[in-house]
């Protein structure tokens, strides 16, 4: 509520410049942009913080939010001076309460926690500069509410000390370490991804109802799969196996094990997944 006070207060004292543009499409405007954060900032120069809006838009996401939001791209330029600082400390406008996913090519990116290398030692995190060699690959992301829908997994590469930064680990020297916490989102297969709250949903069938993982992986694919099918042409279908429900099980309690002694997960990054997190369940 506070983002959208802040957003009406900025409505007012910019009435001259918007007077033209209803509510609705404001709204459109900053809930698009909202999503496209880490699309925006990847093009952006090395220097430029990720902690600040940058002051101007990719071309590409310009025309865009024009064609999205019914804007000439002069207007979306000054819609984006005017409400950048919002949008770029908002939290309240999820892509799951405000976009209609249909207007997307593909709903959603999902992009590592940081757009900077933190090993101590680079002389990028050092020098404070962003990573721009990026690489995205086509993936799946099984949702609670909307089924499966189509993702691109964007990988994000540091050039100087050779660490590739996915979702929710970083891979060096045949190493998967993951980042502190609980994802929202967690990877189960190469380029498959399941929300938190799923996995939480396998869990307490396990546990409460004895459900086995093949009938978890056939209540997700009956009961909340939505009848959702792939794009034409994608790369992955929407059936959920059943190692993405074990990988799922594995490292959720794994991460909710090690998250309140501040240990990280490091497990082999090559390998069969059935074996890749024996040796940190034994521990």
């Amino acid at each position: 509520m506070a983002e959208l006070e802040q957003l009406l207060e900025l409505l007012r004292t910019n009435a001259d410049a918007l007077n033209t543009l209803t509510l609705s499409n404001l709204f459109c405007f900053v809930s698009y942009a909202s999503c496209l954060k880490d699309d925006i900032l990847l093009p952006q120069p090395s220097p430029v913080s990720p902690s600040t809006a940058p002051d101007l838009l990719p071309a590409s996401i310009q025309k865009f939010l024009a064609s999205a939001c019914g804007f000439s791209e002069a207007t979306t330029e000054r819609c984006w001076s005017i409400l950048k600082d919002t949008i770029w400390n908002s939290a309240d406008f999820a892509p799951e309460a405000c976009i209609q996913y249909q207007l997307f090519t593909v709903p959603r990116s999902i992009y590592p926690l940081q757009h900077h290398c933190i090993n101590p030692n680079c002389q990028r995190t050092q020098k404070g500069l962003a990573l721009k060699k990026a690489e995205q690959r086509q993936a799946v992301l099984y949702m609670l509410d909307s089924g499966p829908i189509p993702v691109w997994s964007v990988h994000l590469y540091c050039e100087k000390c050779k660490v590739n930064y996915h979702s929710n680990f970083h891979v060096h020297q045949g190493k998967r370490v993951y980042y502190g916490g609980i994802p929202d989102v967690i990877q189960v297969g190469e380029h498959q991804f399941v929300e938190h709250k799923v996995v939480e949903l396998w869990v307490t069938l396990m546990v409460v109802s004895w459900t086995s993982a093949t009938n978890c992986t056939r209540f997700y694919n009956t009961a909340l799969s939505c009848n959702q099918q792939p794009p034409p042409g994608w790369q992955f279908g929407f059936t959920l196996d059943l190692d993405h429900v074990w990988n799922g099980f594995a490292i959720l309690c794994l991460l909710e094990d090690l998250s309140p002694q501040n240990e990280t997960l490091s497990v082999p990054h090559t390998g069969l997944d059935q074996d890749r997190y024996k040796t940190a369940m034994q521990s």
